[in-house]
């Protein structure tokens, strides 16, 4: 178990819990949010932030976390294999 890389896993996944949260409770605390559905429209601006900011924070998080259980480091989890020669 790497607990860095875990730590860190569990640190993304509670700020994917707090956007969750907050953007049910507060959307208007939600700058990004705002300019998106100004932008976009307002169906795409919350399909497009919830994407974002909600759905990859929590995939992040089960990526690292699951790992890091695993005993992976995190540079042995972003840097791509060799190439065959």
């Amino acid at each position: 178990m790497n607990t860095t890389t875990t730590g860190l896993g569990i640190l993304v996944l509670l700020y994917g819990l707090m956007m969750l949260f907050t953007r049910f409770t507060r959307p208007e605390k939600h700058i990004r949010l705002g300019f998106l559905t100004k932008t976009l429209g307002n169906t795409f601006g919350n399909i497009l932030y919830t994407m974002v900011y909600i759905i990859a924070p929590f995939a992040l998080a089960y990526v690292l976390i699951g790992n890091g259980l695993d005993g992976d480091t995190l540079k042995e989890i972003f840097t791509p294999p060799p190439r065959p020669e």
